[in-house]
């Protein structure tokens, strides 16, 4: 066993193989909170695994998660942060930290990727054997399959009986041959008195007399059949050996079973580990007495109990020891999965621990019960049967605690507690950890909290399932509804209601599954709970859910455009208001106005395609829910889209930041600007500036047939990973993409995917880039191509410092995945022996030609190559590869590609400032106008056609409604002709 410290895992999905996503990060439950608004730990944890996010483990402070990029873009730094990617060629263990100086010792065992406070996560290339000989404490490999988690919370129901309590229950005839809650109370008390301290005792000093229960020691066969032989000596003869693999050993679970009388199919596992380990010599003396002989024995000794006083219990029990415990838990871990594989009904899974160590009086006994997520209920209801029949104080120990038995249960969906000593065993994990330094009377008064518990649960019915609260829309109402419980014994239900804060009143009597709760305040957030009652009046645990009643109908959710050839997918979710009959959805052309309907019948479906598209001009949606009362919910927020056409030429993506200009790798936005267009003049261009228009999307780079895209900057590299995925898309599509940037794998893989990349990941599978390797303090001057065609380039002297002997810096080597290509090689002019030139010959260059597009990336700044060798680069990739259209020659006077904003003048300003604007052509309808930095319009300067080229304006900082705007930076935004274009100005009052 080991000391409660550590936490961990759940998530919706069922437990199983599966493809891994590609990276395993760490949420802040807190920084959850903050940005997603939601407080309960396992509503957030259902939240997150709704969003296809894969749970593994979680405490009260973390989660660890695998999730896709997409997924991890929607959460900022400070909630989440990515630790590798997947799959791992290491192991990956939870530690526990049983003092401080574990944590330093840890280091020298592998990588530590996170610390998550009373516990770490360890990458290691040791195996659970030679991390064992190096640790003291606890430890278990994290299962990287996404966890089962509870759909709803359950809680104890205020009128559910406990038998033996304060006279709430009587005597009834008996129902169907169940026991009626007054037989429970005796049942109960009879199994409480048998419990035997001399009993326990004498379980304990048996399994100590091995010598040794050590998991690798030739004995364990031995040890197993002997408790085994013990279960069929008490008289509960369905006892067996369930033998798995560990480590290239044969394992031995031990498993009794004394069958259920009305559900012989739902299963109470009551066990504990029976391995032991100790320092020194564990193959011949790991006499482990407290742990784990004393949780072996509360099996044994409850099976004696039970045969003894000839107890039938409503439900199966099913009584193990556990092998391989000590190792990382893998007796449970076999056994669990079993079980779930073979759709066992487990009601709950009691564990027992270290349970015989106590030096206080009886007065003063405690025992502590790790409570798990989920399995809430249970731990409440132990714990007040616990105080009910024994001496016993209870404590509750760190949620979600991994380092025993219970842990593998609970993570695959199974309800479960755990009883564990309040005063930890000094000898732990010692060869004196012996029958002389234990306290048998204090863990029979355990075992007697314990078979408390596992009568009281075989009595228990199930809760209802698939609880679901729905708005009636009225303002007053909520309708429950839920599915009965496989039980022939349930007979009624009782439903109960209170304001989120507030307690539960009387309760309502149902006998269908469906009912409608009136008279509620309008807007107020109610919490209903749902319990079965059995025919002899036992209520089971409340399912609790929660719902809101109102008027107005909720804005519809997951409002989102699909980009598509020739047409735009509109998609949303379906209203759950029962009195919701539709939808209106708006079209505009003009940002910031709703717009018109698209139909003039209500829409009942959940999606719309436009197909009727001529044009290459974005459109805006919104979209409204309506009910029968024609109440109508809030707008959603505006989506802009157009439709997809490959054909509009070259979009430059300009993500390099905005730098001072004082040195070469701090360009100017304008300097960058003048840059691209020497190296795309002939083309057919637009720009995309990505400090000052909104998050790039599909429909932003879906029209152009090739993006251009450059990030010269070596500070910043956040962009590209949040909107990669809509470059995905693009590229499956058959848009042909040129990326020069700075360190790829910090701007695309998030500097955590190196220095190998996992298959089916964005590196290797969007750009081609199987491997990234970057060396401090190497300089680089040359790119040497490899292959016909690709022109040599060179760093321009103009655009690097003397002192780096005219070379630059960051420039990362990325190598070609197995279907790509590599095209450019590290160059300078130092000796591939010395640190400057310890990269050279490193490729530095990918081409990568996928089904339906070309992508090349390189990982040298273009911007500070020579412009003659950078422009053949740009024409033989452009017009060579990508097929773009190449006009040499124009004439001076042929009209602007592109609109152009002019300097406005002053700026800042205070009063007034000006500034031009010019189109591709006269005659273009346009809108002009200031939008603050959150894209919201301020004032409207233009709308309509424009007759000349250009055209002057000004703007006096007033907003729409003629007050002053504040100080700060807004933007000029123009879109004509299907393009758009922005500048930032400067107000200062």
């Amino acid at each position: 066993m080991r000391p409660f410290i550590l936490m961990i895992l759940f998530v919706s999905i069922a437990f199983g193989l599966s493809a891994l996503p590609e990276h395993l990060a760490v949420f802040s439950i807190n920084g959850l909170r903050t940005q997603t608004g939601i407080q309960d730990r396992m509503d957030i944890v259902r939240d997150l695994s709704s969003q296809g996010v894969e749970i593994y483990h979680f405490n009260p402070e973390y989660i660890i998660a695998g999730a896709s990029a997409a997924q991890l873009n929607r959460y900022p730094d400070m909630t989440c942060r990515r630790v590798i990617a997947l799959p791992s060629a290491s192991h990956l263990w939870l530690v526990m930290l049983v003092d401080e100086a574990d944590r330093t010792e840890l280091p020298s065992h592998g990588r530590v990727l996170y610390d998550l406070g009373r516990e770490v996560l360890l990458q290691s290339g040791l195996d659970e054997v030679e991390l064992r000989a190096e640790l003291r404490g606890p430890f278990v490999q994290l299962d990287l399959k996404p966890m089962r988690i509870a759909p709803h919370r359950l809680e104890v129901s205020p009128r559910t009986p406990v038998p033996g309590g304060d006279g709430a229950l009587k005597e009834s005839a008996t129902t169907a041959g169940q026991a009626t809650p007054m037989q429970q109370k005796r049942d109960v008390f009879d199994l409480v008195n048998a419990v035997n301290a001399d009993s326990v005792l004498w379980f304990i000093q048996s399994l100590q007399d091995f010598q040794t229960r050590y998991a690798l020691a030739p004995n364990r066969l031995a040890v197993a059949t002997w408790i085994k032989d013990q279960f069929i000596r008490l008289g509960v003869t369905d006892a067996v050996l369930h033998e798995f693999q560990w480590n290239n050993t044969t394992q031995y679970n031990v498993v009794a079973t004394i069958p259920g009388t009305h559900y012989p199919n739902q299963y109470i596992i009551v066990g504990g580990h029976h391995d032991s380990i100790a320092s020194g010599s564990p193959m011949t003396t790991a006499p482990g007495a407290d742990d784990n002989a004393s949780g072996s024995t509360a099996a044994l000794e409850m099976a004696r109990v039970i045969m003894s006083q000839g107890y039938q219990p409503e439900c199966s029990i099913r009584f193990m020891t556990f092998a391989a415990e000590e190792f990382g838990l893998w007796g449970a871990k076999n056994y669990s999965q079993f079980a779930l594989n073979n759709n066992i009904d487990i009601k709950l899974m009691i564990n027992h621990d270290m349970i015989a160590n106590s030096t206080q009086p009886p007065t003063n006994w405690n025992v502590v019960l790790i409570p798990y997520d989920g399995s809430e209920a249970h731990n409440e209801l132990t714990h007040q049967l616990t105080q009910q029949y024994t001496v016993l104080g209870t404590l509750n120990g760190p949620s979600n605690y991994a380092s025993s038995d219970s842990h593998p249960f609970w993570q695959r969906g199974f309800p479960a507690v755990w009883f564990f000593e309040a005063e930890f065993s000094p000898v732990y994990h010692s060869p004196e950890d012996i029958t002389a330094n234990i306290n048998p009377a204090y863990a029979a008064e355990v075992i007697k909290a314990s078979v408390a518990t596992t009568a009281r649960f075989a009595g228990l019915p199930y809760s209802p399932q698939n609880v679901v609260v729905t708005d009636a829309g009225n303002g007053t109402s909520l309708r429950v509804q839920w599915v009965q419980p496989d039980d022939p014994f349930v007979g009624e239900y009782k439903v109960y209601y209170r304001p989120v804060g507030g307690s539960f009143g009387n309760p309502i009597t149902v006998t269908g599954t469906i009912y409608t709760i009136s008279g509620l305040t309008t807007g107020q957030t109610y919490e209903v709970g749902v319990a079965s009652v059995s025919m002899n009046g036992v209520e089971s645990f409340l399912t609790i859910v929660s719902g809101t009643p109102n008027v107005i109908p909720q804005t519809p959710a997951n409002f989102r455009d699909e980009p598509g050839f020739g047409q735009v997918r509109i998609v949303w979710d379906a209203n759950l208001e029962l009195d919701v009959v539709g939808y209106r959805l708006y079209r505009s052309l003009e940002e910031g106005l709703i717009g018109a309907l698209v139909n003039n019948t209500m829409m009942t479906a959940t999606e719309f395609t436009e197909t009727d598209i001529h044009d290459h001009d974005y459109r805006y949606w919104t979209i409204q829910a309506v009910d029968a009362d024609s109440n109508v919910s809030p707008y959603h927020t505006q989506i802009r889209t157009r439709q997809m056409s490959l054909n509009q030429g070259i979009l430059i993506v300009d993500e390099t930041r905005n730098g001072n200009g004082l040195n070469p790798f701090q360009p100017t936005d304008a300097e960058a600007d003048t840059y691209y267009q020497i190296l795309t003049e002939g083309y057919n261009v637009s720009h995309y500036d990505t400090d000052t228009q909104p998050l790039l999307k599909l429909c932003d780079l879906g029209i152009y047939s090739s993006i251009l895209w450059h990030g010269n900057d070596a500070s910043e590299y956040s962009y590209p990973y949040q909107v990669r995925e809509e470059l995905r898309k693009y590229i499956a599509a058959g848009g042909n993409v040129f990326i020069s940037s700075c360190f790829p794998n910090r701007a695309f893989a998030n500097d955590i995917g190196g220095p190998v990349y996992p298959i089916g990941s964005f590196m290797p599978t969007v750009l081609g880039i199987g491997n990234t390797y970057y060396a401090n303090n190497t300089r680089f001057r040359h790119a040497q191509p490899q292959g016909s065609g690709f022109p040599p380039l060179a760093v321009d002297p103009a655009k690097t410092i003397a002192s780096l002997n005219y070379h630059i810096i960051n420039v990362e080597s990325i190598g070609a995945a197995g279907n790509a290509q590599n095209i450019y090689f590290y160059g300078s002019d130092y000796a591939g022996d010395t640190t400057p030139g310890s990269m050279n010959g490193m490729p530095v260059g990918v081409y990568f030609q996928t089904t339906a597009a070309k992508v090349i990336t390189v990982s040298f700044p273009l911007y500070n190559m020579t412009v003659d060798s950078a422009q053949n680069l740009i024409n033989y990739v452009f017009n060579g590869l990508f097929g773009e259209t190449y006009v040499s020659g124009e004439s001076s006077d042929t009209p602007p590609l592109n609109i152009a904003i002019s300097a406005n003048l002053p700026n800042p300003f205070s009063d007034r400032t000006a500034f031009s604007v010019t189109l591709p052509k006269a005659g273009v309808p346009a809108t002009i106008g200031i939008y603050n930095l959150k894209g919201q319009l301020v004032r409207t300067l233009h709308r309509g056609e424009i007759k000349g080229p250009a055209t002057q304006l000004e703007w006096d900082g007033k907003d729409n409604a003629g007050q002053i705007a504040a100080s700060g930076v807004y933007l000029i935004k123009v879109h004509a002709a299907g393009q758009n274009a922005s500048r930032k100005i400067l107000l200062v009052k």
